[in-house]
């Protein structure tokens, strides 16, 4: 858990370093358990990073720029979504 942990912050000071366009939250929580890899990637495009895990791949979205920051994750294993980010209907 440690290991993950380290690889996402790593991930999200690459992304201040780097910058991409803002996330769309809207479209984040449409994201849904079950949803195959090119679903995903229709709905939030391509991830910043994918990583292995065990069994599983961690795939990350970092957005750092002027406007506001922030990243998600999505654990997929087999081409499938497992877990994917709630979000509070107040956060925008």
């Amino acid at each position: 858990m440690t290991a993950f942990i380290i690889i996402f912050l790593v991930l999200v000071v690459a992304g201040a370093l780097f910058g991409r366009q803002g996330i769309n939250w809207r479209k984040v929580r449409q994201l849904k358990v079950g949803m195959s890899e090119r679903e995903i990637i229709s709905k939030v495009g391509k991830p910043y990073s994918v990583t292995g895990m065990n069994d599983k791949e961690l795939w990350v979205w970092v957005s750092v720029n002027a406007k506001s920051n922030g990243s998600f994750s999505v654990e997929m294993k087999d081409g499938i979504a497992v877990k994917v980010p709630v979000l509070p209907k107040s956060f925008t």
